[in-house]
């Protein structure tokens, strides 16, 4: 496949095969690299969090900082977003 990133680091292969997915999925080409790693196992993380609405995580997540909280409350910018790919609009055939 073109322009597909090599993981080079043992330990990023479930990283890296959620980004080709979400990749090939969302038609946003491979926009990482292996250096890009550390932050985009903090947005997995975060966005996870905001899906499942994880509520008190700072008890579950001792290690989970302001920076997160802050994400997570929208004051702060997030690290790392994927665009979602435009749909066409499909409009229902007339009925007769």
């Amino acid at each position: 496949m073109k322009g597909l990133p090599r993981q080079i680091c043992g330990n990023d292969c479930g990283i890296c095969m959620l980004m080709y997915t979400l990749s090939i999925v969302t038609n946003a080409g491979f926009q990482f690299q292996e250096r890009d790693m550390p932050l985009i196992r903090k947005w997995w993380c975060l966005l996870l969090m905001e899906l499942f609405e994880i509520q008190g995580h700072g008890q579950r997540f001792a290690f989970w900082t302001l920076e997160a909280r802050s994400l997570l409350e929208g004051t702060l910018q997030p690290i790392f977003r994927v665009p979602r790919p435009e749909r066409e609009q499909q409009t229902p055939p007339h009925p007769q």
